[in-house]
């Protein structure tokens, strides 16, 4: 960073905090990453045809984790924040309205979004091996912590992300057990028992 001009230091600076890579082989490489991307420098706001809308965009970052890019940020049709898969784009087109939100407004909007969204609290205890595969694999919202000797996961979710919560705890296998809530572990359950009816 110390060898870069000034202008070149705050572009790197800018990218970090936009980008977040985890590493696994791309599984479809999405045809409008560079525009995102660039979209998100410049803060330009953007047109994008996905497979379930299409609607004008401020977007906010870019993620790629277990082989799939996604970009987080407004629908400025409905101001709705959301998550997006990056190769459900069809059609991308960079629009000449002015950008609603500065990049700091909307760092503050996903604060909020993740506080609010990930309504439903949860706790989990972990073997240790199963705390070594959540440092690994984590999400915003959840973490691990330690207390009287026990490991534990915990954080929030929405009720839309429930399947995708029971799938993530069913791939630490039996190195979990749900606590709380009893929804979570009931949907838990359900998945296991129609595991096993599959054989």
């Amino acid at each position: 960073m110390a060898t870069l001009s000034l202008s070149n230091q705050r572009q790197v600076a800018k990218l970090q905090r936009v980008v977040n890579y985890y590493s696994i082989p791309n599984l479809d490489a999405p045809t409008h990453l560079s525009d995102l991307l660039t979209a998100i420098l410049d803060e330009n706001v953007v047109q994008l045809t996905m497979t379930t809308v299409t609607a004008g965009f401020q977007i906010f970052d870019l993620l790629y984790r277990h082989g799939i890019w996604f970009f987080s940020g407004i629908n400025l049709d409905n101001n709705a924040w959301g998550i997006y898969r990056c190769d459900t784009i069809k059609a991308f087109q960079t629009s000449e309205q002015p950008a609603r939100y500065t990049w700091k407004q909307l760092a503050q909007r996903q604060r909020s979004y993740d506080h609010h969204h990930h309504n439903i609290r949860y706790k989990c205890a972990l073997t240790p091996l199963g705390r070594e595969h959540v440092q690994k694999n984590n999400y915003p919202n959840m973490h691990s912590t330690h207390q009287n000797d026990q490991d534990y996961l915990i954080g929030g979710y929405n009720q839309d992300e429930l399947a995708y919560m029971v799938d993530y705890l069913l791939g630490l296998g039996r190195n979990v057990r749900i606590i709380y809530p009893e929804a979570l572990k009931t949907a838990y359950l359900q998945e296991l028992q129609q595991i096993q009816d599959f054989y």
